[in-house]
């Protein structure tokens, strides 16, 4: 009957070391797919401050030749 009980234990325990390695895995999954979406924000975001920066360059040539 002790033998019995223990495999009943060690399945238990099985079980539960699946269900937190599952929740690990589901949980960096998660933390990854967050993370690669903010780094697709900051990259558009770099891309817009890029372009900014070419029109304000632009405008900026585009006045002094008026200037002139």
């Amino acid at each position: 009957m002790d033998l019995e009980k223990r495999k009943e234990q060690w399945s238990d325990l099985c079980r539960g070391g699946r269900k937190v390695a599952e929740d690990v895995g589901q949980a960096a999954w998660s933390g990854m797919w967050k993370a690669g979406q903010a780094a697709e924000g900051m990259a558009r975001f770099a891309r817009l401050r890029l372009q900014l920066l070419d029109r304000k360059a632009a405008l900026r040539a585009q006045m002094r030749s008026i200037g002139e």
